[in-house]
């Protein structure tokens, strides 16, 4: 948690536990909230920094294989799920610091996740079940194009993860900056196809999703 009064930090009282009506449930949800932020670390320091553990590297090397020999209509890959689309920023989505506002950047990249799953399972009407970390790396500026790029990442039974990366592009740099990562897990009725990477790139991406995924289900 962070605390502003005006541009400037604010000191966050400590917290204490007097006082409160429950005190177990209290404690409890602390507890939880250690426990996110020490998942969150792992997540920062694994895969892009470590490579994957023993059971992980033979699991996309099977992956590979069943791709390489036996592809059928019931697989597809990561990279053919994604989805791109722009948007120009304006000023009435500014905020006080006069950058983009983060909750029109939520919103749109959950349009962006739920348009993948409507198209990827056929399905209208699915069920948003879960809205993972969210990482705001740089703000973006009022006029510049952002582009919002989903992919399917992961898919276990009825569940379908998806990743949304938004990118700050400009006459620069076409290719853009990337600005925001969000995850999103929808549940749904339709039979669909199982997702499994191509490149080693969309290998972290789906090792990643698992991780994610199995690290929900645990609750």
């Amino acid at each position: 948690m962070a605390a502003r009064k005006g541009k400037d930090s604010y000191k966050i009282p400590k917290l204490e536990f007097e006082g409160e009506e429950n005190e177990m449930t209290a404690r409890a949800r602390q507890m939880l909230g250690k426990e996110l932020k020490d998942y969150i670390i792992g997540l920062n320091n694994n895969l892009y920094k470590q490579a994957p553990n023993k059971n992980e590297s033979e699991l996309i090397h099977n992956l590979f294989k069943r791709l390489k020999f036996e592809k059928d209509s019931d697989i597809t890959t990561v990279s053919e799920t994604v989805i791109a689309h722009n948007s120009l920023t304006k000023i009435q989505e500014k905020n006080s610091y006069g950058k983009v506002f983060g909750g029109y950047l939520m919103h749109r990249a959950c349009e962006a996740a739920l348009l993948n799953v409507r198209r990827f399972s056929g399905e209208f009407n699915v069920k948003i079940i879960n809205i993972d970390t969210i990482k705001f790396i740089k703000p973006v500026e009022i006029g510049h194009i952002v582009q919002f790029r989903s992919r399917v990442t992961y898919t276990t039974n009825d569940l379908i993860r998806v990743a949304v990366s938004t990118l700050d592009i400009t006459e620069s740099n076409k290719e853009g900056d990337l600005t925001n990562e969000f995850h999103f897990v929808f549940k749904v009725k339709n039979k669909f196809r199982e997702v499994i990477p191509e490149s080693y790139f969309d290998a972290l991406l789906y090792l990643e999703g698992k991780r994610r995924t199995e690290h929900l289900l645990t609750y």
